[in-house]
């Protein structure tokens, strides 16, 4: 394993990292109202970047939930799975975590050759690959999954990856 493929934090840092941002968004209805015009942008923008992390972080965790087993173990679906574990998502988000992870660990011919993820190029690659990173969300990703199901029959194999792309990048934009 190269330095680059090393994670940047260890499981024990993230996770404290990850209780003491819920701590400051705890925190911060005691403390907007000092902030100026100018921060009060910052801090949406933080909190959207944060909020697009947590999706793609239900998501990381369920797909080592279903690799590993454990939904299975626990004897329940998927979907009841995430909504057991992410209460906030019981008001609606649970069934794209879900979809999501699901497609992500179907393997079949989508699965990449060195069994760590979806081949790259294939539709689930490359919506997994936004997803992932933050920039797609569950829902997104389960909207463009559901088009390309519709699409993708009548689409020369070539063609696939590009209609994919801009997918994504149209529902990202808009």
């Amino acid at each position: 394993m190269s330095g680059m493929d090393q994670p940047l934090m260890s499981l024990a840092e993230t996770r404290s990292a990850m209780e003491a941002a819920r701590g400051a968004f705890a925190a911060l209805g005691s403390v907007v109202h000092e902030a100026s015009g100018a921060e009060l942008a910052e801090l949406m923008t933080l909190a959207d970047e944060v909020s697009a992390g947590a999706g793609a972080a239900r998501v990381q965790v369920t797909v080592e939930a279903i690799t590993r087993g454990e939904v299975a173990e626990a004897g329940v679906n998927v979907h009841t799975w995430v909504r057991e574990h992410a209460p906030s998502l019981r008001q609606g988000g649970a069934a794209h975590v879900a979809k999501v992870a699901t497609a992500v660990t179907k393997g079949g011919p989508t699965w990449n050759p060195e069994g760590v993820g979806p081949d790259p190029e294939s539709p689930v690659g490359i919506i997994w690959d936004g997803v992932a990173d933050g920039s797609v969300s569950p829902g997104l990703a389960c909207a463009t999954l559901a088009e390309l199901e519709r699409t993708v029959p009548l689409l020369v194999p070539g063609a696939v990856p590009t209609v994919t792309r801009a997918l994504l990048e149209l529902g990202v934009q808009w």
